[in-house]
Formats: structure tokens, sequence, C-alpha cells
């Protein structure tokens, strides 16, 4: 009763907001205290509804990116008195009447919020798909079917689930909109399986008359699609006609509908393989007739199809008839990494060759003066020591800087005229210089360098941090009010929030050195190793006056060992401890909670699809992605899979990991041949091949500062 209690004065406090003055109106929102927020926090954790429900942090975190204007001030109330009334809604003891009520005005508050920028900290459409949903139900339950439909197309083209659609369904039928209720069950043809609908529905014609003619229009689709093929060539001679009228005009639309039809056309194993043929032969000699920027549409889907020979024959084409082109230098650059797609090493180091005067001066400049050496290097070309050196002298801080610096190592040590010497100090200062890089720690093992080259780079942890935040800088407005919030989280107990909001602060006070070892020091106090891991490149090439304040292990800790060894023995896996934990460094900074862009979860960053099966098989029926675990369960479970299927491969695994089992294996089909260190350097995808060396450079840290016994499994 007291829950509901405070529950109502936190709703009477919101309603509050419009006889206030605008000062008035901006203070209550800066004086939301943390047990309110507490509270609301803890009611929607107890409401189910459909989607995710707000991780932690979530709350603290609506405060931040806005100016307290008038506006807005009265835009975040509105939010809050929304919230409030869905949950005041799930009070059992409220009458129906009462919940419909509370569900309308939550639902009216939520169509009123215009915020004055789009990136917020919560899904407006979320709360507001929750409240159409329990309107639905109530309005059908009253057998207010037209409020039912009233409802359904507020939601527009956004998803519902089954129970709803049928909801929709049945009331196009009770309202006697037979036409709209047989458009609608075509759409989802899956709710005439629906037992409610049969019983409603007595007249067996009808339903019967329903599936035949789903069946028909999926029969006609098949159809019309083989006729749209094979039989409208015509069509395409009409429209080469109409671009030689204007010849640079703008056709990329129709052009690329005849794009798709040919890739149709490609795929198909239908009956008329001769019109087939010759369609597909009209569309590829017709490429001479077509303005520049189709040919450049037509290269880039076949390279994204992976009918490479196709698209390196329509590049010659380009390249051929388009000098002087804007996109020429793209082309000319497109074409040897076709070409080294497809496994051809030498033909893709000369095209590039062919074409340098025009890659020169472009934004392909660094790729391509990589490339060359590259290619040089894996087609044993002796020039290649020449070009890598070439590339280092040109971009001291090249995004390739460290590979060509390796791969010049690796060629030079074979030369016998090579001063060994001299050779190996070159490899200790590139060590020192860099020693986070992956590469460092290849070197530092293969040269048998001493350790303390990167291990003294950090001062063991052993310096205390004591500052107080309000004695080493004066705050402005913004960090004033960011710093109180934090201090008020932070006594409440609300230690997640609190930690969102210190992360918060250390974006915008990132420039100040002592600000950031105060920071690592509260995340410490947190428990909060993601915070430590993320920020530490920071203190090596930005402050590197607090590396005493850091150690190794706060970089590399040895986390959920427990859980990990654990199913490792459970699961009989072949992995190790150092290999699963490394993995999770890097996915998610040891961050339980995580969701990334791609809406992965948890610690090791597992798609909920993926999640799914991956439970269905371990007999998971009920499972939470965000318990450390249950996350971990299902990790090493996929992991074991992929180690099977690429015979413990570990670059390969982790590409399938990353990047996914079906763009993996066509990398494996190409690129097979190479060394493991060769194939990571020749995957296409920027994130993929960091992703696969930064997990190699935890493993070896791990190596470095644990002993190797405790990394094995335990």
């Amino acid at each position: 009763m007291r829950h509901y209690f405070i529950l109502f004065m936190l709703v009477s406090y919101l309603f509050a907001y419009p006889c206030q003055s605008q000062t008035a109106k901006e203070s209550d929102l800066k004086k939301m205290t943390a047990d309110q927020i507490a509270l609301l926090k803890s009611q929607l954790q107890s409401y189910e509804g459909e989607g995710s429900q707000p991780s932690n942090g979530e709350f603290a975190s609506s405060f931040l990116n806005h100016d307290y204007s008038s506006f807005q001030a009265s835009n975040y109330l509105r939010f809050y008195q929304a919230l409030s009334y869905l949950l005041a809604s799930q009070n059992n003891k409220s009458s129906k009447k009462e919940k419909q009520a509370y569900l309308q005005h939550s639902l009216s508050l939520l169509d009123n919020i215009k915020f004055e920028t789009k990136k917020q900290s919560f899904d407006l459409d979320h709360w507001r798909r929750q409240v159409i949903h329990q309107l639905i139900i109530f309005s059908f339950e009253d057998r207010a079917f037209f409020k039912v439909i009233k409802y359904a197309q507020l939601l527009a083209d956004k998803p519902m689930r089954t129970e709803h659609l049928k909801l929709v369904a049945l009331s196009y039928f009770e309202t006697k909109q037979l036409t709209r209720f047989q458009r609608f069950t075509l759409k989802y043809p899956n709710l005439l399986e629906d037992e409610q609908i049969n019983r409603t529905i007595k007249n067996r014609k009808i339903l019967a008359t329903l599936k035949k003619k789903i069946s028909l229009n999926a029969s006609q689709a098949a159809y019309r699609k083989g006729e749209r093929i094979f039989h409208k060539r015509p069509e395409w001679s009409g429209f080469l006609a109409q671009i030689k009228e204007s010849y640079f005009g703008d056709h990329l639309q129709a052009f690329r509908k005849f794009t798709n039809r040919y890739l149709e056309a490609l795929e198909s194993r239908g009956i008329d393989k001769k019109g087939r043929k010759a369609f597909v032969k009209e569309f590829e000699q017709s490429l001479t007739k077509v303005p520049p920027s189709l040919v450049l549409h037509y290269i880039r889907k076949m390279w994204q199809r992976q009918y490479l020979d196709k698209a390196v024959s329509a590049s010659d084409v380009f390249l051929r008839q388009f000098k002087g082109h804007p996109d020429y230098s793209i082309v000319a650059y497109d074409r040897g990494r076709i070409l080294e797609d497809q496994g051809k090493h030498s033909q893709a180091l000369k095209s590039f060759k062919d074409h340098e005067k025009w890659i020169r001066g472009t934004t392909h400049e660094e790729n391509h003066d990589f490339r060359k050496a590259w290619l040089s290097y894996l087609s044993k070309n002796k020039e290649s020591s020449i070009l890598f050196e070439d590339y280092l002298r040109k971009y001291p801080n090249g995004e390739y800087y460290s590979t060509c610096f390796y791969f010049l190592i690796e060629v030079l040590k074979t030369q016998k005229k090579v001063n060994r010497k001299h050779l190996k100090s070159r490899v200790e200062r590139f060590t020192n210089s860099q020693p986070m890089n992956y590469y460092s720690l290849r070197l530092l093992k293969e040269w048998a360098l001493p350790r303390s080259l990167v291990m003294n780079q950090l001062g063991g942890g052993a310096r205390p941090v004591n500052h107080d935040a309000n004695q080493i800088f004066s705050l402005g407005l913004r960090e004033q009010h960011l710093w109180d919030l934090y201090l008020e989280l932070r006594e409440f107990g609300l230690h997640d929030d609190a930690y969102f909001v210190l992360t918060e602060l250390s974006e915008l006070l990132a420039k100040i050195p002592e600000w950031f070892a105060y920071s690592i020091k509260e995340a410490k106090h947190f428990e909060h190793p993601s915070f430590v891991t993320i920020k530490a490149p920071q203190v090596f090439y930005r402050f590197s006056q607090l590396k005493s304040y850091l150690s190794w292990k706060d970089i590399y800790p040895l986390l959920y060992k427990e859980q990990i060894t654990e199913n490792l023995k459970k699961l009989n896996s072949p992995l190790s401890y150092k290999f699963v934990v490394s993995l999770i460094r890097q996915e998610s900074a040891f961050n339980p909670t995580a969701v990334s862009s791609a809406n992965a979860n948890g610690l090791m960053q597992i798609i909920p699809s993926t999640a799914k099966t991956l439970a269905q098989k371990l007999n998971l029926s009920d499972y939470d992605v965000f318990e450390p675990s249950v996350n971990i369960k299902l990790g090493i479970s996929l992991l074991n899979r992929l180690y099977y299927k690429y015979d413990g491969r570990l670059d390969y695994m982790l590409s399938a990991y990353n990047a996914g089992d079906t763009v993996t294996d066509r990398w494996i089909r190409s690129r097979g041949r190479l060394s493991q260190l060769e194939f990571i350097e020749s995957i296409p995808y920027k994130e993929t091949r960091s992703y696969i060396k930064l997990i190699f450079r935890n493993m070896e840290f791990y190596d470095l500062i644990y002993d190797k016994s405790y990394l094995k499994t335990g």
C-alpha cells in the first residue's frame, strides 16, 4: 500500500508543473531525487511489456543532453507522467474503466511529447506501443471493435504480437467489414490457422475461399517473377533507346530494376534456359551504351553478389570509356581490390600499378600504397621491402603502420645482408613505442626481448588518488549538475546509474588529467572494470603522467573465472579460459549489461536470434542473456560449434563470430591458402581485422601478466 501511495505522490508532483513559472519547472526537474528515480525504475522493472526494458543507468541518463529550457522541461515531465499513468494501469485494485482511463491519458501525453533532439536515452515509440497494445486488449474485451481497429491503425506499420493481430482481424469480421478482413488475413495468412478465428468464422466456405486465394496468390507471384525475367526484353530495348536521348540523365532507379532482373535471370533455374541466356547476353553487351553512373552501380552490385569476373569486365568498360569521370579513381582502385578478392595477387598488383597516376592525390592513396606493398609481399616479389619502407616513411601515423612494420621485419630477417643487431634495435624501439599493439607483443616473443619493454610501462597502480574532484577544478553549470546527480545517486546506492553519470562526466572532462585519475579511482570503487579497460589507451597516448595510477591487472583483470571454467567443463570445450576471457574483454569490456548498436547483448555480445537458437539446443526454456553465467554458457556453446567447424583455426572462428559464417566461408574460399596472419590482414572488413588482432593481443597480455597454468581451464 505504501508503495502505491509513494507512486501517487510522484504522479501528483508531476501534475503540478503547468501552474509553475519557467524557473520553477526547471527547478522541479533538477530536484527529482534519486529515491523517486529508484521507485519509478523498480515499478518499470516489474512491468512486463513487449521488447527490451530500460537498461541500468537509463533513468539517470534521461537527465543528460538537454539544456533545461522551459520547452524541454515540460516534455520531460510529460514523459514521466505518461509512464506513471501506464504503471497505475497495472494496479489490480483498479477497475477496468479506471485502467482504460489511465492508458488513454498516457497515450495522450506520449503523443504530445516533442523533443528538440531525436537523440534520447529512452524509446518513446516503445512505450507508446505498450499503451496501444493494452488498449487493444481492453477494447476487444468490451466488444468495442471499432476502437480496436482505430488503435491498430495508430500503430501503422509497427510490429504487433500475433495475439493483437488476431484481435484486429476478429474486429473486422465482427463489424461486417469483410473486404478488409479478407485483405488483412491475406496479409497475415497464419491467422487462418488460429482456433479462435476458426470458431468465430463458422462458415467453412469463407475459410476455404480465403485459403485458396492465399495459395493462388503465391503461385501467381512465382509465375509473374518468371515472366518478368524472360518475357520483357523489349522493355529493356526501350530503356536503352530512352537513355540515348539524354545520355547523362539520371536513370539509376530504372536501371536498378533491370539489374535485379538480370541477377534473377543469372540465378534462376527455370525451364526457359534459352530466354534467360539471351536476356543475360543482351544486358551485358548493352553496358557500353549506358551512362557511367549506371555502370558503376552494376560493378558494385556484381562485386557485392560475388560475380567477380563480371565486376572486373564492367570495370574495364568503365575505365576504357569514361576517362576523366569523377569516379574514375574509385573504379581504378576497386578493380585491383576485386582481383585481390579473386586471389589473383599478381594481376591485382599490376592493376594498382597501371592505374597509379589516377589514384594519386585521392582519398584512396594511402590504401593504394599499402595494397601495393601487401600484394607484392603475397606475390613473393623482391620489391616488397622497398614498398613497405615507402609506406612507413610516407605515413608515420598511418592505419597500416604496424602491419607494414611487422611484415617488413619478416622480409628483412630472411635477407643475408641485413645487420641483425641493427634490426633487433629497430624492433625494440617499435615495441617500446607501441606497447598495446598486437604486433609489438608478437615481436617481443619472436625476438626474445625483455618483458620489461612492455611491463614497466605501467606503475603497478601503487600511487593513491587523494584528490576530491571539487578541489581539482571549477565545474561549469552542466558539469556541476552532473556531479551533484552523481553524488546523489551514489549516496542512494544506485551504483549502475552513478557509474553511467561518471562515464558521461569523463567525456566532458576528458582533457583534465586529474579528473581522469579521480574517475579511475571511482570506477575501481564501484567495481566497474569496463571503465578502466576502455579508458586505458588514453593513459598511454594522452596522459602518460597517469601511468603510475594503473597496473596491467587493472586493464586485463581475471574475471568470471568460475563461470567460464565451469561451462568449459560442462560443455566439454577444447577452449581455454584465456581465450574466452580475452574475447569477453574485447566484446563487452566485462560489462554484463552491454548492448551494441547491432542489438548484441551481454558479456559475449550475442544477437537475440542466435541466443534463442543456442538456448533451444541447450534445453534452456527460460534464460536471461544479461545474466553472466547464462551469457557465458551460450557464448561458449557458439564458440564450440565454430571450433569444430573450422578445425580449431582461431582466426577463422573469430572471423565467423564477428562477421558471420557465410562471409567467413567466402573469405576462406578465396584466401584459405594464406597463413594465419596473412589471412587476417587480407580480410576486407576493417572491423573484423582489428577485432581478431585485438583478441590475440589480449591473449598475449594475459600470458605476460599471469602464470600460464592458471589460464588454461582453471
